[in-house]
């Protein structure tokens, strides 16, 4: 868990992928679909709206939003941090607005399997046992959220609004 400054974009793309997953209890799919013009920046937080359907969207609802709180009390797992460094650190080598691209040329957007595989070698590399797959950080999270009590609908787990503890409640794993 170093610094989002020290790592390699290898390793920051996978800390991203880990910490957008477990705070946002997002599906691969979804992740990929993130774009960077279809972002509210806040000094505390940014929130996505999914511009494209995704396989659970239902026709006349609202587009998903997933919200990405900050988490001052601890630099080193904050996703807002994080998606910083990672913004500035692929800026020159962006070619689409979407958020992940691959961190080797010609940096392209990446797909959902390798979103997948990505979170799978976070795990590996934080000392997870690989029987756990990269759907397993969904439920992390809502279990997460559920036992710091934050009610169903404020995490993406029960709502269309996205973004695990979504207010002033932080969650830890």
């Amino acid at each position: 868990l170093d610094p989002p400054g020290g790592l390699t974009l290898q390793r920051l793309s996978l800390k991203l992928a880990a910490l957008l997953a477990l705070t946002s209890s997002a599906r691969a799919h979804e992740l990929v679909k993130l774009d960077l013009d279809f972002v509210s920046i806040k000094n505390d937080s940014w929130e996505f709206t999914l511009a494209e359907y995704t396989k659970v969207s239902r026709p006349g609802h609202p587009p998903r939003r997933i919200y990405l709180p900050a988490y001052p009390n601890n630099p080193k797992i904050c996703v807002v941090r994080t998606l910083q460094e990672y913004r500035s650190r692929t800026e020159t080598k962006r070619t689409s607005s979407r958020l992940l691209i691959s961190y080797v040329r010609p940096f392209k957007p990446i797909s959902s399997q390798s979103v997948s595989r990505w979170l799978r070698k976070a795990m590996h590399l934080a000392g997870i046992a690989c029987h756990f797959t990269s759907h397993s950080t969904r439920s992390a999270s809502t279990l997460a959220a559920a036992h710091a009590g934050v009610p169903p609908g404020d995490y993406s787990g029960g709502s269309q609004q996205g973004g695990i503890c979504k207010g002033s409640v932080k969650c830890s794993t």
